[in-house]
């Protein structure tokens, strides 16, 4: 006996093939948020990775900063606690 498909009313087939047209038409739409979604999650992984981070980021540009002063900045630092007479004392020592 051969086979017989079942039947099919034409307006199913017909809703079927139109549904699928819509479907084919927002595919674009539907792969762009699906990468939009992956470049959300780097981009989120980058900000947890940055804030694990930033303690040392902080530390680095302290450290950098503290780098970049002057001699005579620093200077002036270590002079701020001492009396006129140990200021006077480093001046001479300077001196000699």
């Amino acid at each position: 006996m051969p086979f017989t498909p079942p039947s099919i009313p034409w307006s199913s087939l017909q809703q079927a093939m139109e549904a699928q047209a819509r479907i084919n038409k927002m595919m674009p739409a539907i792969e762009a948020a699906m990468r939009n979604s992956e470049v959300i999650q780097a981009g989120a992984k980058q900000l947890e990775e940055y804030h694990a981070m930033q303690p040392y980021i902080e530390e680095a540009m302290q450290a950098q900063e503290a780098f970049n002063k002057s001699k005579e900045e620093r200077v002036i630092e270590l002079l701020k606690g001492l009396s006129p007479e140990q200021i006077m004392a480093v001046i001479s020592a300077i001196n000699k």
